[in-house]
This record gives C-alpha cells, sequence and structure tokens, in this order.
C-alpha cells in the first residue's frame, strides 16, 4: 500500500514565535512499515511556514493552504493517510488534513497519533462530525502501526491493543495497555525523507541557532520524574529506553552525510540516563562535526560538575533548564523535584547550577511555569519575579513564561481540566493551549491582567540578551 505521512499545519498567536522542529514519531512510523509499504511525507506546516492565515482574532494558522494539501494528496493518491496530532493547540489542523483526504476520495483511510490523539482519543473521534478520522493509534505507534496496516489490507476489523475506532456508531477500541516500544529492535528514523533546507534557523525553539539549519533527534524515550501536567510520562511511560550506541553512530552518519549543519538533542530525559550512555552520545555528537544543543530539558537536579564538563567537552553549547515555578512544596505535589530537599535554599540552589553552566561556557535557557489552580496575584508575581532574576542575576540567554495547561491524558487534566474558564477549553478554543495563554481563572486578577503582567516580564527580562522577545514567547515543552 501507499502510505502518506503528514503533519499539518499549526497555529500561532500574533505574538508568539512560530517554532516547528522534526516529526520524529511519524518518520519513526515510516521507517517501520517501508519494508512492506511505499512511503511519502509532507511536513504541511514546514513547506509553507511563511503562508499566514488569520483564523481567529490574533490567531494565524501557518503552513500549506488547504487546496495546496489536496493537490500533494491527489497527486500521491495513497491508501493511507497517516497524521500527526500531537500538540492540543493544532488538532484542529490535524483533523482538517483527514478531512482533506476524504475529500480527495472516500477510499483513503485515515489515521491519527501523537501526544494529543492518544490523551483525547473517544472525545477526538466524538468532536468529528465528518466521520474523517478512521483510526486513532494510541502511544508509541510503532507497536501497533504495522498491524494496523495489516488489517486495513486484508478488509477486516482490527483487533488490535491501542487502536480506538468507530464501530455501529460507537467509538470502541482497547485503551494502553500494550508493551513499551524497545528502541534497540526498531529502526532509526527516515531521516532521509526530510528536506534540510526547509528546516531553517529562525523555526528554533529558542535563541538563534549556530547552524543555518538544524534537525531533532532523540536517542531515548520515556521519562522517570512522571510530573503530573506533562504528557511526556503518560504517552512514553517512566520506564527509560534507549537505542543502541551503534544506531547512535549511524544516524549520525546519516546526518552529517545530508545537509544538517546542526543538531538538537530532545530527549526529555538525557540526565537520567546512564552517565556511560550520555558521554558516548556526546563524544559521538563531538566527532561528528555538527553544532548541538540539549533542549529536551535537562533535570537539574540530576545536574553536577562532571556532566556538565562532559557536555562542555564534547561541544555542547547550549541547554535548557526547565525550572517550571519558584514554589518549590507546588512543583513536588505535582510529582517533580522530589530528590531536594523541601527546606533548600531554592534560589541559591539555582544560582549554583547556572553557576556551573557558565563556568563551562554553556549557554543556558530557561522556562518558569505559572498559573496553577488555585495560584493568585502573588504567586504569579513571583513567578515572574524568578523569570527576571534568571536573566539579570544568573546569566541565562533568555527566559521564557508557560502557562499551566492541563493537558489530555495526564492526571493534571484528570483532576483539573474543570476548572478551567469555559471559553478557553480545548475542545471549543484549542489555541488557548499553546504556553502563551491562561486557561485558569485566578480569585484576584483576570484573566487579561495575567497575560498583561507575563507578556511585560517577557520583554522586561528578555530584553537586554535578545532582539526580540518574542523568541521566548511560548514553546511546547510539556506536551
Amino acid at each position: 500500500m501507499k502510505i502518506f505521512f503528514i503533519r499539518p499545519a499549526q497555529i500561532h498567536w500574533k505574538n508568539e514565535a512560530k517554532r516547528v522542529g522534526t516529526p520524529l514519531g511519524l518518520l519513526s512510523l515510516a521507517a517501520t512499515v517501508r519494508a512492506n509499504h511505499q512511503v511519502a511525507f509532507l511536513d504541511a506546516c514546514v513547506e509553507g511556514y511563511d503562508n499566514e492565515e488569520e483564523v481567529a482574532p490574533n490567531v494565524f494558522r501557518f503552513g500549506l493552504s488547504v487546496s495546496e494539501i489536496r493537490a500533494k494528496i491527489e497527486a500521491y493518491s495513497p491508501d493511507v493517510v497517516a497524521i500527526s496530532n500531537s500538540f492540543t493547540s493544532y488538532w484542529r489542523q490535524a483533523l482538517e488534513v483527514a478531512e482533506i483526504a476524504k475529500n480527495v476520495s472516500g477510499d483513503i483511510v485515515t489515521i491519527m497519533g501523537g501526544q494529543h490523539a492518544t490523551g483525547a482519543a473517544k472525545e477526538t473521534l466524538s468532536l468529528d462530525s465528518d466521520n474523517a478520522i478512521d483510526y486513532i493509534i494510541l502511544k508509541e505507534g510503532e507497536a501497533t502501526f504495522g498491524a494496523l496496516l495489516k488489517s486495513i489490507q486484508n478488509k477486516i476489523v482490527p483487533e488490535i491493543n491501542g487502536v480506538v475506532y468507530r464501530c455501529d456508531g460507537n467509538v470502541v477500541g482497547n485503551d494502553i495497555e500494550y508493551r513499551r516500544i524497545d528502541l534497540k529492535t526498531i529502526p532509526y528514523p527516515a531521516f532521509d525523507l526530510l528536506k534540510p533546507y526547509l528546516y531553517k534557523s529562525q523555526m528554533s525553539h529558542f535563541g538563534k541557532p549556530r547552524g543555518a539549519n538544524f534537525i531533532d533527534i532523540m536517542f531515548s524515550r520515556g521519562c522517570p520524574i512522571g510530573c503530573s501536567y506533562c504528557t511526556t510520562g503518560s504517552h512514553f511511560g517512566k520506564l527509560t529506553r534507549q537505542c543502541k550506541e551503534d544506531d547512535v553512530r549511524e544516524i549520525l552518519r546519516i546526518i552529517g552525510s545530508q545537509e544538517w549543519k546542526e543538531i538538537v538533542v530532545e530527549d526529555d530525559n538525557f540526565a537520567a540516563l546512564p552517565f556511560s550512555f550520555q558521554e558516548s552520545v556526546a563524544k559521538k555528537l563531538s566527532e561528528c562535526g555538527l553544532h548541538w544543543n540539549l533542549d529536551g530539558g535537562l533535570y537539574y537536579p540530576y545536574i553536577n560538575r562532571r556532566l556538565v564538563e562532559m557536555l562542555a567537552n564534547n561541544g555542547c553549547y547550549r541547554v535548557f533548564l526547565p525550572v517550571e515555578s519558584p514554589d518549590l512544596a507546588l512543583m513536588q505535589s505535582n510529582h517533580k523535584y522530589l530528590e531536594l530537599d523541601a527546606v533548600v535554599d531554592y534560589y541559591e540552589y539555582l544560582e549554583s547550577i547556572c553557576k556551573l553552566l557558565s563556568t563551562y561556557n554553556i549557554e543556558f535557557y530557561v522556562a518558569v511555569m505559572l498559573g496553577f489552580p488555585g495560584q493568585m496575584k502573588r504567586d504569579i508575581q513571583k513567578a515572574c519575579d524568578l523569570a527576571e532574576k534568571f536573566v539579570r542575576d544568573f546569566g541565562a540567554i533568555g527566559v521564557s513564561l508557560h502557562w499551566v495547561h492541563p493537558y489530555p491524558g495526564t492526571e493534571f487534566y484528570r483532576r483539573y481540566y474543570s476548572e478551567c474558564s469555559q471559553k478557553r477549553k480545548w475542545q471549543l478554543s484549542p489555541e488557548y493551549y499553546s504556553f502563551v495563554k491562561p486557561v485558569f481563572p485566578l480569585s484576584d486578577m483576570s484573566l487579561e491582567e495575567m497575560e498583561e503582567i507575563a507578556m511585560n516580564t517577557l520583554h522586561q527580562a528578555n530584553k537586554t540578551n535578545v532582539v526580540n522577545a518574542s523568541e521566548f514567547i511560548g514553546a511546547s515543552c510539556y506536551q
């Protein structure tokens, strides 16, 4: 069969940076089935990156137009269209691709996957009034995608654990229980399907990359921390798994043979991996001769001099520190930073981490979270003060403020989604599930006041170190 993998267009707010990485999930799925099927790939948001359309007040869709996506599907004439739906804020654009495919031909089978699709599978199908989505694959699709394609090819109803679909007017399917992927047993992602010249430096997550373009890579999955508001643990599980060192070498050989100029390591749990593996990866990155940085979030309770020195000696020039909140008790109530003693001088501890990175000339940028349920104006201001302190006193190249969101599939979603402002629920207004917008109302402050304080802080904190403070407005590192 002919399988067309498509990442949809995206949206952003007027004052929000347009960030795009490389879609590793789709590339991994393509690699697992290309031996038995013909595959092609379309990155609609990257190929139409400069095309913008205002779809709501101050909200812009960017990517290939509907007619352009349709023309691509028509030209390839696929049997199956596989769509990435990782982010809650873009779920309508993912549905849009399924609708386009069905309009091209009702015989095209549409399959959706990703963090949002997993966390809200049954509700997504219920919201799909035109029945444009045929199947949703839950969690790590490599476990089920090949079997689902076989069922489609044989025209039989799939009885596959981890697939959700409609049957006799009802949304059915087994929920989540299936084996975790052993990364040592699957092929590395199909990087050859990418067009390196499309992934320009201005699309990067934070700050200006050193290379003219960049590629995201991951060498592991899973996160042992299990934050209640992040989909990484709920999607990939707490068990950390890494690929073989020979695969690391081969992946970097392929990337080095193409036209990439910079590598961005997106492992959320890099600091939690065995030091021998960390060092092996870093050495191979150094040997490949490209610029590289760690953007997946370096879990700072695990940062020590040995790790920082090793990164510096192997050419890592920048890391991301997801600090998240000045309220350590709040973080620990959400299953984060449990390794830290509650009586520790938190600010002094954070400053020591920043000084360590600066000592080894590793740039770092920081994310501070705010807007948790139950917080008040004083808590918002405390988070903003910490954000400014990181740039002013601790040496960060920039800081981002992230409004906390209850993403589907997380414990946070189950506990707090009902407390969201009714007008800012994802089904009605997915654009609010970008980090630049709050969704939980405070008792002593309006949502609009909260936004204004945060935006003023972002510009004030970042004005000395970046030409455009919007480089640090918004991100997607918790989903």
